[in-house]
């Protein structure tokens, strides 16, 4: 018997997006090939799709609808259309008040929405707050926002066991249509450590650590800088990447960095990283720092590539993180300070058969559990399930 494939429609951000969502959801589409005839609506300006994937204006009228949500405004049209139309949404980002805001909302509704999702909150900081009047984040922290797209989906898919929990504390309830797939990790292709030192004029000696990504408060930029700058003291040749753009959301790297003398010409901050670049990066660094506190259910798509390269990643013992194995990642915990990643750092930089062996276990692990092949084999269940009428049998 021949297998037909269903249709379905994606709504998402596309290369050339300066978006991580965007590359995810290029790859997504690239692993589901098997299982669906697939098209996609963007709202991204020259936005490209696998072969096989139509572009398309608008999804037709029958199709089961999958959206990439991540929180801010390169998301509004696949918001919008959630709101309208529930479908399957992958959930990156589980605070999404920007993406509201973004929404161009009435004030009223913004107001109302956010009494939904932190009712403990007053009147008045809320109003504040919703006004921009209150700078302060715990509003924010409070707000997630997450309540009205996950309980008018067909199906959400997070990424961590941590990330449901977090959902189903602010629904009050089980929440049975929420499944958890881990965040893939991509295989790049293999890279001559030596070859692309030289080519990005990194000596082989030096011990190079590098993040990456959008800066942002929760990524502890801070303690690392701090770290970094008694690390110069012991080790002079320690060289501090970032591969990204060292300016987001009124937070610059370069003010955090200037408040420490011995880390001039010991920091680079590359700017936006393609994905071939970033990971040339990882591949050549000595340790990948990946911190994040608080957490607020995310994961990293950097981190998932770093693992797959069999990279030393240190981590935050919170949240998503906290579920990787151990002996994939170096763990740090939440409340850690610069001195216990300076101590960190210098371990690693006097065991590389420590740094060996974390990487390769976190390689061993990526090719299995973080698979494309597995991730698409569990999501194309949960699209497949999604699609059946209520009641149906499975």
């Amino acid at each position: 018997m021949r297998f037909i494939r269903p249709r379905i429609t994606h709504f998402t951000p596309l290369p050339p997006a300066r978006n991580g969502i965007a590359d995810y959801a290029w790859r997504m589409m690239e692993a589901l090939r098997p299982y669906f005839v697939q098209s996609a609506v963007t709202s991204t300006d020259g936005g490209t799709a696998p072969k096989g994937v139509a572009l398309k204006r608008a999804a037709k009228s029958g199709e089961l609808r999958i959206y990439q949500i991540g929180n801010n405004w390169q998301h509004r049209t696949e918001l919008e259309q959630a709101r309208k139309v529930p479908g399957v949404v992958i959930l990156h980002d589980l605070q999404l008040l920007h993406l509201y805001r973004s929404l161009g909302l009435d004030p009223a509704e913004v107001r109302q929405l956010m009494r939904h999702s932190a009712p403990q909150l007053s009147e008045r900081t809320i109003g504040d707050f919703a006004s921009e009047a209150l700078k302060s984040k715990l509003p924010y922290m409070l707000c997630d926002m997450t309540g009205e797209l996950v309980t008018g989906s067909r199906a959400v898919v997070v990424h961590s066991r941590y990330a449901k929990r977090l959902l189903e504390r602010t629904a009050g309830r089980p929440l049975d249509h929420v499944s958890v797939i881990p965040h893939f990790a991509m295989q790049a292709a293999p890279r001559d450590r030596e070859t692309v030192r030289a080519q990005l004029g990194v000596a082989d000696t030096t011990y190079l650590i590098v993040t990456s990504g959008f800066a942002a408060h929760v990524k502890r930029f801070d303690l690392i800088a701090k770290a970094m700058s008694e690390l110069v003291k012991t080790i002079p040749d320690a060289l501090w990447v970032h591969a990204g753009s060292p300016s987001h959301d009124r937070l610059d790297l370069n003010d955090i960095v200037a408040g420490y003398d011995n880390l001039h010409g010991r920091v680079i901050f590359t700017g936006y990283a393609s994905e071939d670049r970033l990971d040339d990066w990882i591949a050549v660094s000595d340790v990948f720092i990946n911190l994040r506190f608080p957490s607020v259910g995310e994961s990293s798509g950097s981190l998932a590539r770093a693992l797959a390269q069999g990279a030393c990643a240190i981590v935050t013992d919170t949240g998503s993180y906290s579920e990787y194995p151990d002996d994939c990642v170096v763990k740090m915990p939440a409340t850690g300070t610069a001195d216990a990643l300076l101590g960190i750092l210098l371990h690693l930089h006097h065991s590389p058969d420590h740094r060996g062996s974390v990487g390769q276990a976190a390689a061993r692990f990526a090719r299995t559990d973080l698979s494309i092949q597995t991730y698409a084999r569990q999501l194309a269940d949960v699209i497949r399930k999604a699609r059946r009428p209520a009641g149906a049998a499975l």
